[in-house]
């Protein structure tokens, strides 16, 4: 559990840290996840619409947000890991 504690507080630094204007899609999405993994829906939520403000199109943050309004059960798409790796270009 101390490594979502962790990754919350770097996130936190990096949206404190952040110039105007940056896209801070990615940081909102990865500290809904940590903060998804220690139980804190509210603000998991908070931050999953804090991401899809910053981009429209992010899939995973709705498809995550859908599932907390349905009642959490089972687990989303967006955070199933593949069944097989994915060879990466070179």
């Amino acid at each position: 559990m101390g490594q979502y504690h962790r990754a919350i507080r770097d996130y936190d630094h990096i949206l404190q840290l952040a110039p105007p204007g940056q896209n801070l899609t990615q940081s909102y999405f990865g500290r809904a996840l940590a903060l998804l993994q220690l139980g804190d829906r509210d603000q998991a939520e908070g931050c999953l619409r804090r991401a899809i403000e910053c981009d429209a199109n992010n899939e995973k943050a709705r498809e995550i947000l859908k599932w907390l309004h349905a009642g959490a059960q089972g687990t989303p798409t967006a955070l199933r890991k593949p069944s097989e790796p994915v060879a990466l270009a070179k």
